[in-house]
């Protein structure tokens, strides 16, 4: 069986978050309005209208600070993350005796959870391993990928339902007699559970779907494939349509041109096939993603060695609602020796689509690729992330739209983090330009194949582990905040972008043609495993604070600024105070153990926005910004 490792992606609308953007003015002498009641979470921008005041901070008392600096006209319409609830006042320092002032009430409000847990068995010779996982109606999360000693023999499909903690509500497997493996899962409109992928116990290899009730109780099961037993179908990706039919996408190897085709297979609400389509050319043709388009109709991505170059490129066919052809086109990088391959997709809200990937080069080694198009194809921006070592590999799985405009993706990383591949979280603006980055995992190797944008603002994540816990593979999920923090084995990156490779797009003589059956098995299905909470083995849950706790004087600062802790760290423990740049370079370390305040000097570093970090025995302590200026 072909294991499908870099993984997925449907189209699922962007769930809103409940953070405000609040706008104070400033006019000569007055701020309007004068009092404000905002939320943690919330933004703040002071919108300079008239009046210097150029020189001179907004000042709030110092240890009661709620977001990220002191305001000064020199940041006209700056915005200020409100971090810590409270009531605040403001003034002009020079102008407070003549009302230039105001007060902001911050509330508690709704904090992001975070953490990290892996799931699956204490038995060393079975392995458990997630492609997919998306948040659910209720606010918790299903997960599916495969088990490997639980059920009826080989893999089994793992369905891992948790609630908003990650904490496991109930967990099921399915299967026949050999492997089967899960690539996909969507909560339906009937609020029960639709999982695709690949099974050989009935026959050759074929795509199956099971479709679940709310509790993971089987309701039916669907084969689809060839009948033929020398010929392989897998489903990489799929989604219920807007009738409530399903579609998926994947490869089958016995129809179309040769090799391996991309297949596309509609089915109606029942499973029941209503129409199937091969795209590709003589040689191999494999699609990783499918999405319903604003239009109706479908978007695969995926491999193609049949257009442009032998050694792969990434290859997008553009479907109407019956599945004929639109349009097709082959993306290649501007290397003679690169493979390029398209692992998600999803439409942008400029209906357009932005594909997340991997570029894989002898002479300039692997790296992640994201890449723009607008809605016919036409490229708009292409950009490589990695470490710009050719020894180092990078590869993103799985990329969404976030609420800001912006994208995240995920997917590993092997030389930045704990050792081996790393989940690799990267966080962009609309123009691919990296907010941030973030690896989490183990000395082990460890593996990213989906990322979501959860209704807390921050991000969940799936994939695989081999390095926590005693046993094989585990299922491993990390939950974030809006920045990527969670409170353990996180790191920053120093990622390298290129984008110095051209990235070239060719029309292509897509041949099309259909088959395909279908079959109705019994599955056996059965329910185990285990769950580790990665963040609280010793029994002390640590949690990640923002800015409370810690006071930063001054900030903007031009010579030094004072860090003060609320609490005093304890002498023989390892704290650190780390600074990274924009571009999450590491410029300063201090060790701080047993300090409460100590200094941090510009000394020769440039003008510009830093973010701090402290720790503890490698716990995440405290995090915030810092800003130097003249």
């Amino acid at each position: 069986m072909k294991k499908i490792i870099l993984l997925f992606s449907f189209s699922l609308s962007v769930i809103a978050v409940s953070a405000t953007m609040h706008t104070v003015t400033v006019a000569n002498f007055h701020f309007t309005p004068t009092a404000l009641t905002v939320t943690v979470g919330d933004t703040i921008s002071w919108e300079w209208v008239s009046g210097s005041h150029t020189t001179t901070s907004l000042v709030i008392p110092t240890g009661a600070v709620p977001w990220d600096s002191d305001i000064k006209s020199s940041h006209p319409n700056y915005l200020y993350r409100v971090t810590v609830a409270g009531n605040y006042s403001y003034e002009c320092t020079p102008h407070g005796s003549m009302g230039m002032t105001g007060t902001v009430t911050v509330l508690a409000g709704a904090a992001a959870i975070v953490f990290q847990k892996d799931y699956g068995t204490t038995d060393s010779t079975s392995d458990a391993f997630a492609s997919c996982i998306q948040q659910t109606n209720d606010g918790g999360y299903i997960a599916t990928g495969y088990i490997s000693n639980f059920g009826a023999g080989g893999d089994d499909i793992y369905l891992v339902k948790t609630n908003n903690n990650g904490n496991v509500e109930w967990t099921k497997t399915f299967g026949g007699g050999d492997d089967d493996d899960a690539n996909y899962v969507v909560q339906t409109s009937s609020g029960g559970y639709a999982i695709g992928g690949v099974t050989l116990s009935y026959g050759g290899e074929n795509i199956f779907l099971i479709k679940t009730n709310s509790i993971g109780d089987t309701l039916w099961t669907k084969i689809y494939g060839s009948g033929d037993t020398l010929s392989d179908a897998s489903a990489s990706s799929f989604q219920q349509t807007s009738d409530g039919g399903y579609v998926f996408t994947g490869y089958i190897s016995n129809y179309g041109a040769g090799g391996d085709d991309y297949y596309l297979l509609k089915t109606d609400s029942n499973g029941n096939i209503a129409w199937a389509k091969t795209y590709g050319g003589t040689s191999d043709d494999d699609a990783n993603a499918v999405i319903q388009t604003d239009d109706g109709g479908y978007m695969m991505a995926g491999t193609t060695n049949s257009f442009a170059d032998t050694l792969g490129d990434i290859y997008l066919v553009k479907t109407n609602a019956v599945g004929d052809t639109l349009w097709t086109k082959a993306y290649a990088s501007g290397l003679s020796d690169a493979m390029d391959m398209g692992n998600s997709i999803r439409q942008t809200s400029d209906h357009g689509y932005i594909i997340a990937g991997v570029t894989v080069s002898a002479s300039v080694g692997e790296f992640a690729r994201l890449l723009k198009i607008d809605s016919t194809g036409v490229i708009e921006w292409t950009k490589l992330y990695g470490t710009g070592n050719s020894s180092s590999d990078a590869s993103l799985s799985s990329v969404q739209q976030t609420l800001d405009g912006g994208y995240i993706t995920a997917g590993y990383i092997s030389n930045f983090g704990a050792g081996d591949d790393d989940y690799y979280l990267i966080k962009t603006n609309s123009n691919g330009d990296t907010s941030w980055t973030r690896t989490y995992g183990s000395a082990g190797s460890d593996d990213a194949n989906f990322v979501r944008q959860t209704t807390d603002g921050g991000y969940i994540l799936g994939g695989v582990t081999v390095g926590f816990e005693a046993g094989g593979e585990h299922l491993y999920l990390v939950k974030t905040d809006d920045a990527g923090h969670t409170t353990c084995d996180e790191y920053n990156t120093q990622t390298t972008i290129v984008t110095s490779i051209a990235m070239n797009f060719y029309y292509t003589n897509t041949m099309v043609s259909s088959g395909g059956i279908a079959s109705n098995p019994s599955m056996m299905a059965s329910s185990g495993g285990v769950e580790a909470n990665l963040c609280n083995s010793n029994g002390v849950t640590v949690i990640f604070k923002t800015e409370g706790g810690v006071t930063v004087y001054p900030n903007p600062f031009s010579y030094e600024t004072t860090i003060r802790l609320d609490a005093q760290l304890k002498n023989g423990v390892d704290c650190r105070f780390k600074l990274y740049d924009v571009l999450g370079n590491q410029v300063r370390e201090i060790n701080i153990s047993g300090e409460q305040q100590f200094t941090l000097k510009k000394g020769d570093l440039p003008n510009g926005i830093y973010f701090y970090e402290i720790k503890s025995n490698a716990k995440m302590l405290f995090s915030g910004k810092m800003v130097i200026e003249d």
